[in-house]
């Protein structure tokens, strides 16, 4: 199993990280962690960088955090510099549901993270919160990369669109308690679905409390029981779906293994 989306650098794992991630490598082969705001990249690659080959950093700003701190520059100058420690830019994108006046700018900033992801040649993690059309738009127009669809959940025929399109699209533990969420299941093929905490938020079993990495095995049993599959066969296609989205380096058994290259290496 593997937690696709979440964020490690909330101050809500402060006190107890070491705990969280104990309890993740119980379960999960690998967790990836997202940057929302800008110091939240920082963050992300201290704790990728404490955890070699379990914790995987991505770098970027949230639409929402970018209009606030006007940061744009001094991202990408971080992502940049350290982009070989990179799985991915994001979560990047556009958001209007929180901020319904600023979408020029807005598509703007996303544009501008489609282009380096394009440059630097990494995948790109995308938030379209009430802007789903346009985003989808954005990305056929630009992107050259890999697109992970964060948490998208849109109608059969967008869903559709980025699937024809060959983007991923990732479930979170929202599905647990959500109809509307759960009923994404059965939209999206499993070769190309991820499952996602977003943690602290969207916990399975308390949606007040806090979220982690390891709650994603509550998903993965449901995703089996409503497509109606073997638990094993959502986890091996899910985790194989992460490795090939991000390009990672999983170690398992003393070597890597790279899915998307079918290379091992000691």
């Amino acid at each position: 199993m593997i937690d696709s989306h979440s964020h490690l650098d909330s101050a809500l794992f402060d006190s107890d990280l070491t705990e969280v991630l104990a309890r993740a490598k119980q379960k999960l082969k690998a967790v990836i962690t997202l940057s929302d705001d800008f110091k939240a990249n920082e963050k992300n690659l201290k704790i990728a960088e404490d955890n070699k080959d379990f914790v995987f950093a991505c770098f970027g700003s949230g639409p929402i955090s970018l209009l606030k701190e006007k940061k744009l520059e001094e991202v990408k100058e971080f992502i940049i510099k350290n982009k070989d420690s990179m799985a991915a830019i994001g979560e990047v994108g556009l958001d209007y549901y929180w901020d319904k006046q600023n979408n020029d700018n807005q598509k703007q900033n996303f544009a501008e993270f489609i282009e380096l992801a394009n440059e630097l040649n990494k995948p790109i993690v995308v938030h379209s919160r009430g802007a789903e059309e346009d985003a989808l738009e954005m990305l056929e127009r630009g992107a050259a990369t890999t697109v992970i669809m964060h948490s998208f959940e849109e109608d059969k025929d967008l869903i559709k669109r980025a699937l024809d399109n060959g983007y991923f699209i990732g479930v979170t533990t929202k599905a647990v308690y959500s109809k509307k969420t759960k009923d994404l299941i059965k939209k999206i093929e499993l070769t190309k679905m991820l499952t996602e905490t977003d943690s602290p938020f969207l916990n399975p079993l308390a949606p007040r409390e806090r979220n982690e990495p390891a709650n994603v095995s509550l998903l993965i049993e449901l995703i089996a029981k409503e497509l109606e599959v073997n638990k094993k066969e959502v986890d091996k296609q899910t985790e194989k779906n992460a490795v090939k989205a991000f390009d990672l380096r999983i170690r398992k058994k003393g070597v890597f293994k790279n899915v998307r290259f079918g290379k091992e290496k000691k």
